[in-house]
């Protein structure tokens, strides 16, 4: 297991037995499956796009699941973003 969060006190207080990526970039490019919970849908945003973001970065095949507080319409267009 893999995690990161722009707060590094909170990864301080995962057991030792997980490993911390230190940016978005990296956990996506060594993940599977990426889960995101996020408190805004601008969170999620700042998350996922740019040359920095989850989904430029995702390994083909990397599921994402998104459980975030969101806008439904926000997560259609990013689905078909991902789609094109």
């Amino acid at each position: 297991m893999i995690a990161y969060d722009i707060d590094e006190h909170k990864l301080n207080l995962l057991p030792e037995n997980i490993t911390r990526a230190s940016s978005i970039k990296e956990l996506a490019q060594k993940c599977h499956a990426t889960i995101t919970c996020l408190p805004k849908p601008e969170h999620v945003l700042q998350a996922v796009e740019g040359k920095e973001g989850l989904l430029e970065n995702a390994s083909p095949g990397m599921v994402w699941i998104d459980t975030s507080t969101t806008d439904f319409k926000q997560s259609q267009e990013l689905e078909k973003s991902i789609n094109q």
